[in-house]
Order: C-alpha cells, then sequence, then structure tokens
C-alpha cells in the first residue's frame, strides 16, 4: 500500500487542484526533499492502512467479513470527508484571494496539506470503527452470556 501511494501521490495532489481555481496561483517546490517529504506523507497514510485494520479486528473484535467492510469503509469516507473539508477551505481562500489587486501567487508546495488531512481522516475513522465494534461486540456478547443463564 505504501509503494502504491508514493507513486500515486502526484497524481492525488494534481487532481487536487484540477478542483481548485489556481489560475493565479504557482506552487512553490523549495527543494527536492519538500516534495519528496509529500510524497513519503501519503505513502504513509495509505501504509498504515492494513495496520489500522488489524489493529480494529483484534481490539474490536471483528468476527465477520461484513464487519471489516465497513470498518474499512469508515476510514475511506472519514479521509475523504478531512481532504474534502481542506479542498473546500482552500477553494475559499483563493475566492477570497482573487478579490484582492496582487496579480500573482506563490505558495509553498506544504501549505496545501491535503495528504496530512487525508491520514487525519483515515486516523480518525479507524478510531471510530474501533470504538463502534468494541462496544457492539460487548454488548452483543454479554447479551449471549445473558441467554445462556
Amino acid at each position: 500500500m505504501a509503494l502504491i501511494g508514493f507513486l500515486t501521490a502526484d497524481s492525488f495532489m494534481e487532481f487536487s487542484f484540477k478542483l481548485i481555481n489556481l489560475a493565479r496561483v504557482s506552487l512553490v517546490v523549495d527543494s527536492i526533499k519538500d516534495q519528496f517529504n509529500q510524497n513519503l506523507i501519503f505513502s504513509f497514510c495509505l501504509g498504515i492502512c492494513p495496520l489500522l485494520i488489524f489493529l480494529i479486528k483484534k481490539l474490536g473484535r471483528i468476527k465477520t467479513i461484513n464487519q471489516t467492510i465497513a470498518s474499512v469503509n469508515t476510514m475511506l469516507i472519514f479521509g475523504v470527508l478531512f481532504w474534502a473539508s481542506r479542498l473546500l477551505f482552500m477553494k475559499m481562500v483563493f475566492d477570497w484571494a482573487w478579490d484582492t489587486p496582487q496579480e500573482h501567487f506563490d505558495l509553498p508546495i506544504g501549505f496545501m496539506e491535503f495528504y496530512e488531512f487525508f491520514g487525519y481522516g483515515i486516523t480518525t475513522g479507524a478510531l471510530l470503527a474501533l470504538i463502534i465494534f468494541r462496544f457492539k461486540n460487548k454488548v452483543i456478547k454479554q447479551e449471549n452470556i445473558l441467554d445462556h443463564n
């Protein structure tokens, strides 16, 4: 997953830029290290997903494939929601900036933070899925114990 994330990081960033009006904005890469760090962050966000799924399965006591699919969907939905909220915020910032008389803007590429927000969303979704399934499976286990008595 991390390798896929490293290879698709540039495409993800380009797709994100297309969703925002960047007509008068230049994204500045100060060094190759900045670009590499951005790709590394995205690959880490995708690479940690299997570990998060494993932790959800073990700590949340998930037993069925449907619960696993629901937890993965929760992670992805929250990742996309956090990423979309960052896109919306950046669009509002750039729409506000267009009202200023300045003709051109130079922004460092790290300013966008799309990858970070995607990672925050995945982590939040994993924690939420863990909490939901932990309590749900705990309640089901208690009901089964009461039924047998």
